[in-house]
């Protein structure tokens, strides 16, 4: 399916995974808080394979997720603001670091010019900001592990009312 990208592993203790929604909505809607819906988690969960996160926590692998910025005109043109994005990341990377992933947060990145290629997708200067906080990660010879822990608490009705603003910083 040329909707379904960016699945890369390297060696088998490690993995690098893209995922991008199939049909992705061109709507306010992936920042809205129906966002982390149990539903919504399980249609996500699904586009990435069904099992993925589990196999994740049972093998202990050591995971990036990239949070890729959005091309600050296609914000403008949309009616999105910087602040609706800022929210999402930091909701997404709470509910992801908590449960002992990493990631790499590009969100802030959008205005750059030539970091996006289009709307959503990483220009050039993306892709070199990004490999060089994934060097360090795809170049060890034995990557730090993380103890990855799925908690439940993220597809509950309670998470996904949460505003940003009230999630604890570190």
């Amino acid at each position: 399916n040329k909707r379904m990208h960016h699945i890369i592993a390297s060696n088998l203790d490690q993995s690098l995974l893209f995922a991008t929604l199939r049909d992705p909505k061109t709507s306010q809607g992936f920042i809205e808080p129906d966002t982390y819906s149990p539903e919504n988690v399980r249609n996500f969960l699904n586009e990435l394979g069904g099992v993925v996160l589990d196999k994740m926590e049972a093998n202990n692998m050591n995971v990036r997720f990239v949070i890729p910025p959005v091309n600050q005109k296609w914000l403008e043109y949309t009616g999105l603001s910087q602040e609706m994005l800022n929210n999402f990341s930091k909701k997404i990377t709470h509910q992801l670091t908590s449960q002992g992933f990493q990631v790499i947060d590009l969100s802030g990145d959008g205005s750059e010019d030539y970091f996006m290629q289009d709307t959503i997708h990483i220009g050039w200067r993306g892709w070199v900001a990004l490999d060089k906080q994934l060097d360090p990660f795809l170049s060890a010879e034995k990557p730090d592990k993380s103890k990855i822990t799925l908690n439940n608490y993220f597809l509950s009705k309670e998470w996904q009312d949460l505003p940003a603003k009230d999630i604890p910083t570190k």
